[in-house]
């Protein structure tokens, strides 16, 4: 059979045979998109790994709302960076914004809380990432570090400490009221 004939004397055929190779090079290029998309986000993510590595970093980080939060080290001060996956924007927080040298990070949400390992009386600061909003939390008179990480949830900050009088206390920061609260073996202080 002759489909020259055929599609001459059928142009409907000819309309759908067009539109059909229209169709699969379409398709074809949408493939060729998908690909081009997937190597470019798996290159992105090789290059956030490399940015992280890139710095003395002493094994301090935490990850939120895909946001990666670290610890970075030019001696003598520790610096926080943020680095958003979303973007790759970077920031940097110095020893000028929070003093002492940093060795733990935690996140929830929009919040960051580290731990300043020479800070007066150990204490933890606080970041809201989307204002910028700055909290130092100092523990009462009397309480002294028991070396605990601190952990956020939810605007709340719990960490350990130690009274020579009583054994070790939690602490518990509320962000939103700004209250702290010990919790001891004897229940709510």
């Amino acid at each position: 059979m002759n489909w020259n004939l055929v599609i001459k004397k059928k142009p409907l055929l000819k309309i759908g045979i067009l539109f059909g190779k229209f169709v699969c090079i379409l398709l074809f290029a949408t493939l060729l998109y998908y690909i081009a998309s997937a190597e470019s986000t798996r290159i992105q993510a090789y290059w956030t790994v490399f940015l992280i590595e890139e710095e003395d970093v002493n094994g301090a980080v935490a990850i939120s709302n895909n946001k990666v939060a670290r610890v970075g080290f030019f001696s003598p001060f520790a610096h926080l960076v943020i680095i958003d996956l979303i973007t790759g924007n970077t920031r940097h927080y110095n020893a000028n914004e929070y003093p002492g040298a940093i060795d733990w990070i935690d996140m929830d949400g929009d919040w960051v809380v580290t731990r300043n390992d020479y800070a007066p009386q150990n204490s933890i600061n606080a970041i809201n990432l989307v204002t910028d909003e700055h909290v130092v939390v100092t523990p009462p008179l009397g309480f002294f570090v028991d070396h605990q990480l601190p952990a956020i949830e939810e605007n709340s900050i719990v960490w350990m400490f130690h009274r020579p009088c009583c054994g070790t206390d939690i602490l518990h920061f509320d962000l939103s009221s700004r209250t702290t609260i010990s919790i001891t073996n004897d229940g709510w202080q």
